[in-house]
């Protein structure tokens, strides 16, 4: 995804309330799909999903902390540096703490920025209201149409960059703490959200939610020890760290 400027804007979870404010974000490569039942057991070697027996769907059940174990242990089969610390904070190559996102090397979440970027379609700059289309059946598996449950990756029509199910199918956890933004106004470079909080945020909506859920603008957040049937996760990374895999999408 190629890095640019545009205006974050989003609803917040409860009041609907809305924000917006110029964003810049650098180049990354964000994965295709979100990530499969299969890629995770691959990689941590269990599948802790309810919905099992569907390699391809997305992965569930798991907290923040198992998505940010994911990105170090794919970090390390891939011979990349880890990106986060014990402590769930991103680190540089050499293990130091940092908040310069083209510092750290490995695999990680994306920023809520970096998230909402993809979602509309980069420096396409979509307006639609999800990710892809003003007609959220093209794009999301959610509660009218999903049947109780989510579905294979890739099923539904992608968005401009060619990434999938970024609207429904499983919500997504991205690497910040949960604010309202409501203070932020001039042009913030990278934003990697509050330095503490008690919620991280969560993307995109699920196979479990109303429409108006799955929209790219709706923000949602839940405690990191959150582990529901409905939250899985896509991973990024840096482009001077890419590898040549083939379910990254540039």
């Amino acid at each position: 995804v190629k890095g640019d400027t545009f205006n974050f804007s989003g609803n917040l979870s409860k009041t609907g309330d809305s924000y917006k404010y110029p964003v810049s974000v650098s180049s990354f490569y964000i994965s295709k799909y979100e990530i499969t039942q299969k890629e995770y057991k691959q990689v941590m070697g269990k599948n802790p999903s309810w919905f099992k027996d569907c390699d391809d769907c997305p992965v569930e059940m798991v907290t923040w902390k198992d998505a940010i174990k994911f990105c170090n242990a794919l970090s390390r089969k891939m011979g990349l540096p880890v990106a986060y610390n014990s402590s769930g904070k991103l680190i540089d190559a050499h293990g130091r703490v940092t908040n310069d996102l083209t510092k750290v090397k490995g695999f990680r979440l994306p920023t809520e920025a970096e998230w909402e970027y993809a979602a509309r379609g980069g420096i396409y700059k979509s307006h639609y209201t999800y990710s892809g289309s003003e007609d959220p059946d093209r794009v999301a598996w959610f509660y009218d149409n999903s049947n109780g449950k989510p579905h294979p990756v890739g099923e539904k029509a992608p968005n401009s960059l060619g990434i999938y199910d970024m609207s429904g199918n499983v919500a997504e956890w991205c690497h910040d703490w949960y604010s309202t933004h409501t203070n932020d106004t001039s042009l913030v470079f990278n934003p990697i959200g509050p330095r503490t909080g008690s919620e991280r945020v969560i993307r995109g909506g699920s196979w479990a939610d109303r429409m108006d859920f799955v929209s790219v603008f709706r923000r949602h957040k839940s405690s990191p020890y959150t582990k529901l049937n409905y939250i899985g996760f896509r991973v990024v990374c840096n482009p001077s760290a890419f590898y040549e895999l083939s379910e990254f999408t540039d």
